[in-house]
């Protein structure tokens, strides 16, 4: 492009502004609603060298994907348990925790994940008969349990920082220690911590969005 000329971009939704569960005021006057999506205009006022871009990413809405935490090439996934957390009650609560992760091409089905931008959710491929969702509970724990549409069960990943943190609370997802089996947690933390069990990258299963069909889901 040239001096004068202008852009138009279109940022979905989930991006943008109307991706947060709050109104947002535009230019001082318009309120823009949750799920709008929004095009900017940019006109270019002068050229120079080319900056570099962040390399990375938005997360993909609904494409199957590990989250793994990674410590000098030893990596753990976020990993959702196979068996009710007071069994043999079937409560529909499942605990969460980070294992040893083997691979993109895994078949564990507990470790795979999706992230749905429509209410914020963090859905486990391993329990999507449930309909179950990460939940952060009054202790900060993390678990799964039914989507009841709260604050509480609404996440979003920031690909700058690498932490996933809940809409409401603003707490970030944290394994309690870099080790199989540890549990997951939410904590205060500024965008500057640098702590192993807080930093997750994004591994995404295969090229195809989920076709999951569930309550979050089409």
């Amino acid at each position: 492009m040239s001096k004068g000329q202008i852009a138009k971009v279109l940022c979905p939704a989930y991006l943008d502004k109307g991706g947060s569960r709050n109104n947002f005021r535009q230019s001082g006057t318009a309120w823009v609603k949750e799920g709008t999506d929004i095009t900017y205009e940019f006109e270019v006022q002068s050229c120079v060298a080319q900056l570099d871009f962040p390399k990375d990413d938005p997360i993909i809405p609904r494409r199957c994907m590990f989250i793994i935490l990674d410590k000098q090439g030893e990596q753990l996934a976020l990993t959702a348990s196979n068996e009710d957390k007071y069994k043999p009650r079937k409560t529909g609560l499942f605990d969460i925790s980070v294992t040893k992760y083997s691979g993109k091409d895994s078949k564990n089905k507990m470790q795979m994940w999706y992230w749905d931008e429509r209410d914020h959710s963090l859905r486990s491929y391993g329990q999507q008969e449930s309909d179950a969702v990460v939940f952060e509970g009054y202790n900060k724990n993390l678990v799964l349990y039914r989507m009841l549409g709260r604050d509480s069960q609404k996440f979003t990943y920031n690909a700058s920082t690498h932490f996933w943190r809940n809409d409401h609370t603003k707490r970030a997802m944290h394994a309690e220690t870099f080790s199989d089996g540890a549990n997951v947690v939410t904590e205060v933390v500024d965008d500057n911590n640098t702590n192993d069990g807080i930093k997750w990258s994004i591994e995404y299963c295969d090229n195809a969005p989920t076709n999951i069909s569930s309550a979050g889901s089409n």
